[in-house]
């Protein structure tokens, strides 16, 4: 049986985990952020949010942040784009504003409870 191991990644340059942390927290916002947009967008085009998330699922809009929509923790992920926001001024592509939470929260009263 084949051990699992855990990927570390090492930078011995000050401050670079912090920003390396922020950095991919941020892309992980972007993702959660980006799928409850679009299930909120399938609503409102007639399309069960439900049905959409089922095949972004199994397709090519899957991602960890897409499984977990439910469950993750987004109040620390919008912590830590604001805090990358304080290092870099806006975050490129996508502003990451206030509606964000909204769109999540909203995305998930679409899926409903027992998702």
């Amino acid at each position: 049986m084949r051990r699992r191991q855990r990927r570390t990644r090492h930078d011995a340059r000050n401050g670079q985990p912090a920003l390396v942390k922020l950095l991919n927290n941020t892309l992980a916002t972007y993702n959660l952020a980006a799928t409850a947009r679009m299930l909120s967008l399938a609503a409102q085009l007639g399309v069960p949010a439900k049905s959409l998330f089922e095949v972004i699922g199994v397709s090519t809009g899957q991602s960890w942040m897409s499984d977990n929509l439910i469950d993750v923790q987004y109040d620390l992920l919008l912590k830590d784009v604001g805090l990358l926001q304080g290092e870099i001024g806006l975050v490129p592509a996508i502003n990451l504003n206030d509606e964000v939470e909204q769109a999540i929260l909203h995305a998930r009263a679409l899926l409903g409870p027992d998702s």
